[in-house]
């Protein structure tokens, strides 16, 4: 019985470690590092316009935070008012009637 135990502890060991090196270090993960923009426009009109192209002027693009809220980008943009302060939330309604855009800058 003694010699059983001696064997499946070193076998199982190696399994284990060999687990770790194989598995991936990003598993899961989606790498959203960089500098992200954010326009807003009719909906449809992004795609028609091709935002989403590396040559598209992008000087009216805010930078938005990810993960973040589209309300927070715009309020640090200081394009609409608190949203939690008084009734400033129903003067930024606007918001929900835009298609956004989401662009990571490339360099």
């Amino acid at each position: 019985m003694f010699k059983s135990k001696s064997i499946i502890i070193p076998i199982l060991v190696l399994f284990i470690l060999s687990c770790s090196i194989s598995a991936p270090k990003n598993y899961g993960f989606i790498d959203l590092s960089g500098i992200w923009e954010l326009e807003g426009d009719s909906i449809g009109k992004g795609v028609e316009k091709k935002v989403y192209m590396p040559e598209y002027d992008r000087s009216s693009f805010i930078p938005v935070k990810i993960p973040g809220t589209v309300r927070e980008a715009l309020l640090k943009a200081g394009k609409i008012p608190d949203p939690y302060y008084g009734y400033n939330a129903e003067k930024s309604l606007w918001v929900e009637e835009k298609e956004r855009m989401v662009v990571l800058q490339r360099f």
